[in-house]
């Protein structure tokens, strides 16, 4: 079988579907391509390596992560609410029978609640050491949702400094001398208000 033809068109497509934040998969379902296609495409090991797809894959993955980290300094800026999760450690698993129960009691203990079949040979103390190993083997640690709730969090200094400093036309942006000039809280209402 033929290797596929990069084509304009095919890597065009392909910048698309990487802005949209579609995975390496999707994008090779999306353009009728294998997987390993796109991979040999770009992987400069490769016989298959196409230089102007690589170049044109590794712009559109860096647009796509830096505008993921635009977005989140831009919520991080401003007042925001998160999920706050509340996780306990439970523990799960079978009791071990009563300290006072006699060898019969434990024999039937063992078998009802544990599962385990006791020799009834055995001593009192090994039937014990047989539950106790029975009841770590049945024992599970788990965490388990408590509360769930909406915090608001403060808007994070850094984020705000990096989204005024970096974000918007360069003649707009928030810079130290404008905010001296003007005062900070002009320049940051006229800024925020921009931003919505």
């Amino acid at each position: 079988m033929p290797a596929a033809k990069c084509t304009k068109e095919i890597i065009d497509r392909v910048v698309i579907l990487i802005r949209e934040g579609l995975s390496i998969k999707k994008i090779a379902a999306a353009v009728g391509l294998a997987e390993s296609t796109l991979h040999n495409w770009k992987r400069e090991s490769s016989k298959f390596y196409d230089k102007k797809f690589a170049e044109a894959f590794a712009g559109a993955m860096d647009e796509f992560e830096c505008g993921e980290i635009k977005k989140g300094q831009a919520v991080q800026a401003k007042k925001h609410k998160l999920k706050k999760i509340t996780r306990e450690l439970q523990v799960v698993g079978p009791n071990m029978p009563p300290s006072y129960f006699p060898k019969a009691y434990i024999i039937a203990y063992a078998d009802l609640e544990l599962d385990l079949e006791l020799d009834p040979k055995m001593n009192i103390n090994e039937m014990k050491a047989e539950c106790f190993l029975r009841v770590r083997e049945l024992t599970e640690e788990k965490l388990k949702v408590v509360k769930e709730e909406d915090v608001d969090v403060d808007p994070n200094q850094q984020a705000v400094k990096n989204v005024l400093t970096n974000r918007g036309r360069e003649d707009k942006r928030w810079n130290f001398d404008t905010s001296l000039k003007h005062g900070v809280d002009e320049t940051l209402a006229e800024f925020l208000k921009s931003m919505e």
